[in-house]
Protein backbone atom coordinates (compact mmCIF):
# COMPACT_ATOMS: atom_id res chain seq x y z
CA UNK A 1 0.00 0.00 0.00
CA UNK A 2 1.78 3.44 -0.88
CA UNK A 3 0.55 6.19 1.12
CA UNK A 4 0.71 10.07 -0.50
CA UNK A 5 3.19 11.81 0.92
CA UNK A 6 1.38 15.13 0.61
CA UNK A 7 -2.30 15.49 0.07
CA UNK A 8 -3.44 18.10 -1.75
CA UNK A 9 -7.08 19.45 -1.39
CA UNK A 10 -9.81 17.79 -3.90
CA UNK A 11 -10.92 19.95 -7.08
CA UNK A 12 -14.08 19.47 -7.75
CA UNK A 13 -14.89 18.34 -11.38
CA UNK A 14 -16.96 21.15 -11.88
CA UNK A 15 -16.78 23.95 -10.01
CA UNK A 16 -18.91 26.53 -11.09
CA UNK A 17 -17.30 29.66 -8.90
CA UNK A 18 -14.90 30.70 -11.18
CA UNK A 19 -17.33 33.26 -12.87
CA UNK A 20 -18.02 34.53 -9.23
CA UNK A 21 -14.40 34.88 -8.25
CA UNK A 22 -14.07 36.80 -12.01
CA UNK A 23 -16.52 38.95 -11.25
CA UNK A 24 -15.83 39.71 -7.75
CA UNK A 25 -12.11 39.91 -8.50
CA UNK A 26 -12.94 42.66 -11.66
CA UNK A 27 -15.37 44.52 -9.49
CA UNK A 28 -12.92 44.95 -6.74
CA UNK A 29 -9.98 46.21 -8.81
CA UNK A 30 -12.64 48.69 -10.35
CA UNK A 31 -13.28 49.88 -6.75
CA UNK A 32 -9.85 49.93 -6.57
CA UNK A 33 -9.28 52.73 -9.35
CA UNK A 34 -11.53 55.35 -6.83
CA UNK A 35 -10.24 54.07 -3.25
CA UNK A 36 -7.06 53.30 -2.23
CA UNK A 37 -7.78 51.23 0.17
CA UNK A 38 -8.96 48.64 -1.81
CA UNK A 39 -7.12 45.22 -1.89
CA UNK A 40 -6.07 45.14 -5.55
CA UNK A 41 -3.07 41.97 -4.95
CA UNK A 42 -5.74 39.90 -3.50
CA UNK A 43 -8.51 41.19 -6.27
CA UNK A 44 -6.53 40.20 -8.90
CA UNK A 45 -5.20 36.55 -7.25
CA UNK A 46 -9.16 36.35 -7.17
CA UNK A 47 -9.41 36.73 -10.52
CA UNK A 48 -6.66 34.43 -11.39
CA UNK A 49 -8.61 31.66 -9.04
CA UNK A 50 -11.71 32.41 -11.44
CA UNK A 51 -9.64 32.15 -14.98
CA UNK A 52 -7.69 29.16 -13.84
CA UNK A 53 -11.22 27.05 -12.49
CA UNK A 54 -12.90 28.15 -15.73
CA UNK A 55 -10.12 27.16 -18.26
CA UNK A 56 -9.50 23.89 -16.08
CA UNK A 57 -13.47 23.30 -16.35
CA UNK A 58 -13.55 24.45 -20.54
CA UNK A 59 -10.44 22.30 -21.57
CA UNK A 60 -10.95 18.94 -19.31
CA UNK A 61 -10.67 16.06 -21.72
CA UNK A 62 -9.45 17.70 -24.76
CA UNK A 63 -6.15 17.63 -26.58
CA UNK A 64 -3.35 20.01 -25.61
CA UNK A 65 -5.03 21.32 -22.89
CA UNK A 66 -1.52 20.51 -20.59
CA UNK A 67 -0.32 23.21 -22.69
CA UNK A 68 -3.20 25.56 -22.22
CA UNK A 69 -3.24 25.12 -18.10
CA UNK A 70 0.68 25.68 -18.06
CA UNK A 71 -0.12 29.02 -19.92
CA UNK A 72 -2.75 30.28 -17.84
CA UNK A 73 -0.96 29.14 -14.62
CA UNK A 74 2.16 31.73 -16.37
CA UNK A 75 0.36 34.09 -17.56
CA UNK A 76 -1.63 34.64 -13.80
CA UNK A 77 1.87 34.10 -11.68
CA UNK A 78 3.08 36.43 -13.75
CA UNK A 79 0.47 39.20 -13.72
CA UNK A 80 -0.11 38.97 -9.72
CA UNK A 81 3.74 38.57 -9.22
CA UNK A 82 3.41 42.36 -11.16
CA UNK A 83 0.75 43.33 -8.72
CA UNK A 84 2.62 42.44 -5.59
CA UNK A 85 6.00 43.80 -7.03
CA UNK A 86 3.96 47.30 -7.68
CA UNK A 87 2.31 47.17 -3.99
CA UNK A 88 5.98 46.82 -2.65
CA UNK A 89 7.58 49.25 -4.98
CA UNK A 90 4.97 51.71 -3.83
CA UNK A 91 5.31 51.53 0.01
CA UNK A 92 9.08 52.16 -0.86
CA UNK A 93 8.62 55.12 -2.41
CA UNK A 94 5.81 56.60 -0.22
CA UNK A 95 6.47 58.78 2.45
CA UNK A 96 7.12 56.78 5.13
CA UNK A 97 9.12 53.83 3.20
CA UNK A 98 7.27 51.09 4.89
CA UNK A 99 4.13 48.80 3.97
CA UNK A 100 1.57 49.60 5.50
CA UNK A 101 -0.66 47.57 7.40
CA UNK A 102 -3.67 47.67 4.96
CA UNK A 103 -1.31 47.08 2.15
CA UNK A 104 0.19 44.22 4.28
CA UNK A 105 -2.76 42.23 5.02
CA UNK A 106 -3.78 42.45 0.80
CA UNK A 107 -0.29 40.42 0.71
CA UNK A 108 -1.11 37.64 3.32
CA UNK A 109 -4.95 37.47 1.65
CA UNK A 110 -3.48 37.20 -1.82
CA UNK A 111 -1.67 34.21 -0.95
CA UNK A 112 -4.70 31.96 -0.58
CA UNK A 113 -6.16 32.28 -3.98
CA UNK A 114 -3.13 32.30 -5.56
CA UNK A 115 -2.34 28.95 -3.74
CA UNK A 116 -5.37 28.12 -4.73
CA UNK A 117 -4.84 28.81 -8.55
CA UNK A 118 -0.92 26.23 -8.10
CA UNK A 119 -3.32 23.45 -6.45
CA UNK A 120 -5.83 23.63 -9.23
CA UNK A 121 -3.28 23.92 -12.37
CA UNK A 122 -1.24 20.74 -10.83
CA UNK A 123 -3.99 18.88 -9.51
CA UNK A 124 -5.46 19.57 -13.54
CA UNK A 125 -2.15 18.73 -15.13
CA UNK A 126 -1.87 15.16 -13.31
CA UNK A 127 -5.04 14.13 -13.99
CA UNK A 128 -5.51 15.41 -17.66
CA UNK A 129 -5.17 12.50 -20.29
CA UNK A 130 -2.00 12.71 -22.12
CA UNK A 131 -2.91 13.78 -25.78
CA UNK A 132 -2.09 11.76 -28.94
Amino acid sequence: MRLPLLKLPVVNQSDSWGPAWIGIGLGVLVAGAWLSAVPVVTAMALVALGATTVTVDRFRGRSRADLVVVLNLLVYCSLYALFFGTMLHQARAGATRQLGPLAAMDLVASAWPLALVVVKSWHALRHFEPAG
